[in-house]
């Protein structure tokens, strides 16, 4: 069946670095009610025959899905067939190794990846081959990255275990042309599940605890923090860049403003994972890491909720550029696609 206009919203999720329990003083899941959402049927589903998909990415064009799965692989797929075109890695079924990160560049040409040690791979999507590794100088094991809006910063959030057992954090920058390590955030007490740049490029936010940390790029230093009094995960720049969302572990999705650092909108309807605003701010997607749905497509400015979609557990969101799909999470090992 092939993807007809619309927008459509592409789901993956799985278990893997779930070590969610206990983030930074969340709260218990609180969920309002809210009027009954349009049931949509899948329109699409690609298996990836493998125990959960962690992420999932747009090539810029639309034209392309990479998937990164509990089988060890990082897949990419036609969006107007559902056929499976590369297996870059992986496969190998090994649930230890599963795959976490993937992200294209601007200009569609490159796609980041985690290799096997957590080390960031990037591949030339057109022949398929890694042009280069950006290894941690400390041996950190990446958990997300994303591409600066120019394509000349890569962004990689990575953890590793402190002296005391516990889990540090932070986010290494790193020079694309040169695959030189440029900057690092100041350190984190939890995993970064999703850092994010503003449109202008100039600010990287991320969640620390119930805080989310601006950092100033152009001057490699932090700017003001918002005060969440919530846990944040993972967090999302509206495309206006008045705006920051931020998700977390049994809190629900919440707006903030930028320059001000006060709330802007409450999304209530279950609790989030990974957030994600479709390109012309319109809507506002999260996924449910705790009782479902799937993923939840809010009004982004009223706060209505739209649509929930499935049942499984979800982990990730994002849209297209074109908006027209918005790709997600769900523990099945596979991905799919709705039309709202």
């Amino acid at each position: 069946m092939a993807i007809v206009a619309g927008t459509v919203v592409v789901l993956a999720a799985a278990v893997g670095i779930a070590v969610r329990a206990g983030t930074g003083g969340a709260s218990t899941p609180t969920h309002h009610p809210t009027a009954n959402p349009t049931a949509v049927p899948a329109d699409r589903v690609l298996d990836t025959d493998s125990a959960g998909v962690w992420g999932v990415a747009f090539s810029p064009d639309g034209k392309t899905l990479a998937s990164a799965d509990n089988d060890d692989a990082v897949r990419l797929w036609d969006t107007a067939t559902g056929r499976q075109t590369a297996l870059l890695t992986g496969g190998n079924g090994d649930p230890d190794k599963s795959r976490h990160v993937v992200t294209f560049s601007p200009d569609g040409r490159t796609l980041a990846a985690e290799d096997d040690n957590g080390s960031i791979q990037l591949w030339d999507v057109a022949s398929r081959r890694v042009i280069a590794t950006l290894t941690d100088p400390q041996g950190e094991s990446a958990t997300s990255a994303t591409f600066s809006p120019d394509g000349t910063t890569l962004a990689v959030a990575s953890f590793w275990f402190g002296d005391n057992g516990g889990i540090i954090a932070g986010v290494r920058l790193w020079d694309i042309a040169t695959r030189r390590n440029t900057a690092t955030t100041p350190t984190a007490s939890q995993f970064i599940f999703e850092p994010a740049f503003s449109p202008d490029g100039r600010t990287l936010a991320y969640g620390d605890g119930d805080h989310i940390r601006l950092w100033d790029v152009p001057g490699r230093r932090l700017k003001g923090p918002i005060n969440a009094h919530r846990a944040v995960d993972a967090v999302a720049f509206s495309p206006d860049g008045k705006t920051v969302a931020s998700a977390g572990a049994k809190v629900n999705v919440q707006t903030w403003d930028v320059a001000t650092h006060k709330p802007a909108e409450h999304f209530a309807g279950g609790t989030s994972g990974k957030v994600a605003f479709s390109p012309d701010g319109r809507y506002l997607a999260a996924s449910d890491e705790e009782n479902g749905p799937t993923a939840t497509v809010w009004d982004a400015r009223t706060g209505k909720q739209i649509h929930a979609f499935g049942s499984a557990t979800g982990y990730s969101v994002a849209f297209s550029l074109d908006g027209r799909t918005l790709a997600g999470g769900g523990s099945d090992g596979r991905i799919h696609l709705w039309r709202l």
